[in-house]
């Protein structure tokens, strides 16, 4: 790529529409589908919002990113040390009130004057049309062993690669997917004992399944996924505001 071809690029990143009610926090769902959680600029201090957004990734298993201006944010993934970056989430589809913080949010006037700011901005920048998952399922090319070895089912008839797992019963592993329209792609099978995406707030599961992956159905004998925004429906229990 060349430096005229760079330049367009980074400014066509750089246009991409993004809140500017900071600070709040990302949470990627899927690719270009992202949650807004706005955060108080008066409780918080660094140090707070910091170990605030790391909880949420740990507890939802989600991407997330503490974005406290247009050229500043800390990006959190599960487990992992926090990367920081000069360039934040822009473009794509914002939404909001679906997943909760680990702890609510002092009301104030500012924090209600950016929370409206953000509802504008969702509704201006709403798009029509449908969003899907990932329609490969997270699935790699094989390599010429794994077309070999994982050719076929087993005497059980699970596909080659997929065991039982011995506490859930449900199926795990990594097989050649069956679907006709991704011949020659592996992809990994999760079991109910895989799922760890939980609500930050109340603890409970944000699905039946393990979000942005794949489970073997027997019925059919096909391989299905469980897209991240599959746990945007999640309420915690015996709570009268969920938001």
């Amino acid at each position: 790529m060349n430096q005229e071809a760079k330049s367009a690029v980074v400014n066509q990143w750089q246009e991409r529409p993004f809140p500017k009610g900071y600070p709040y926090l990302v949470i990627r769902i899927v690719k270009s589908l992202f949650h807004i959680n706005v955060l108080s600029a008066e409780q918080n201090n660094s140090e707070e919002l910091l170990q605030l957004a790391q909880t949420q990734a740990d507890a939802n298993k989600l991407d997330v990113c503490l974005v406290t201006n247009e050229n500043a944010g800390v990006y959190f993934a599960p487990k992992q040390k926090p990367r920081f970056s000069e360039e934040i989430p822009k473009g794509g589809i914002f939404i909001k009130d679906r997943l909760r913080l680990s702890v609510d949010q002092p009301v104030g006037t500012d924090l209600l004057r950016r929370e409206s700011e953000l509802e504008t901005f969702i509704k201006s920048t709403k798009q029509t049309g449908y969003l899907t998952g990932d329609l490969r399922k997270g699935a790699r090319e094989a390599t010429q062993e794994e077309l070999i070895c994982l050719q076929g089912v087993q005497e059980n008839g699970l596909p080659k690669g997929l065991v039982i797992c011995s506490v859930c019963g449900d199926y795990r592993g990594e097989c050649l997917d069956p679907s006709q329209i991704q011949q020659g792609l592996v992809v990994r099978v999760s079991c109910y004992c895989e799922n760890d995406n939980l609500c930050a707030y109340c603890g409970g599961k944000l699905n039946d399944r393990k979000l942005n992956s794949n489970h073997y159905e027997t019925k059919d004998g096909k391989i299905w996924h469980t897209p991240g925004f599959s746990g945007l429906g999640h309420r915690c229990s015996g709570a009268s505001n969920n938001v």
